[in-house]
C-alpha cells in the first residue's frame, strides 16, 4: 500500500525538495502552494500524513493546522510542522495547534525522513 503525504509550503522548491526525499521512499507526495486550498484537497485525497510549512503568506501554518484539526478528515491525521526556525515559543505554538511534531529545515534529510517512516508504519500496522 501506498501512503500519501501532502505537503504544504509556499516555496515551490521545499514542495520538491520533500517530493524528490519522499517519492525515493516509496510515498505518493501531493502538494500545495497555496493554504487556501488545502481543505479541498484533504477532503478529496484524504492524505496518511501532513507536512506543513510554519510561515506562509495569508495563512500561516498554526492557523492551517487548527483549521485541519476541525475537519473529521485530518482530525488524526500526523501533522509535521516544517520551519527554518527553532524556536521554543514557536514550538509550543504549534503543538497547541494540534501539530504531532517540529521539525527545523535541516532535520528534512534526518530525524523528519525517520518520524515520517515510524509514524506511517506504526499507523498502518496498528500500533
Amino acid at each position: 500500500m501506498t501512503h500519501t503525504i501532502l505537503v504544504i509550503d509556499d516555496e515551490v522548491s521545499m514542495i520538491h525538495i520533500l517530493g524528490i526525499i519522499f517519492g525515493k521512499r516509496g510515498y505518493n507526495v501531493i502538494s500545495a502552494t497555496d493554504p487556501q486550498l488545502v481543505e479541498s484537497m484533504v477532503l478529496e485525497c484524504a492524505p496518511d500524513l501532513i507536512i506543513l510549512d510554519y510561515m506562509m503568506p495569508r495563512i500561516n501554518g498554526v492557523q492551517l493546522c487548527m483549521s485541519l484539526r476541525a475537519l473529521p478528515v485530518t482530525q488524526t491525521t500526523p501533522i509535521f510542522m516544517l520551519s527554518a526556525l527553532n524556536d521554543l515559543g514557536i514550538i509550543t505554538e504549534c503543538r497547541k495547534a494540534g501539530a504531532d511534531d517540529y521539525f527545523t529545515k535541516d532535520e528534512m534529510n534526518g530525524r523528519l525522513v525517520e518520524q515520517v517512516d515510524l509514524r506511517l508504519r506504526a499507523a498502518f500496522n496498528g500500533a
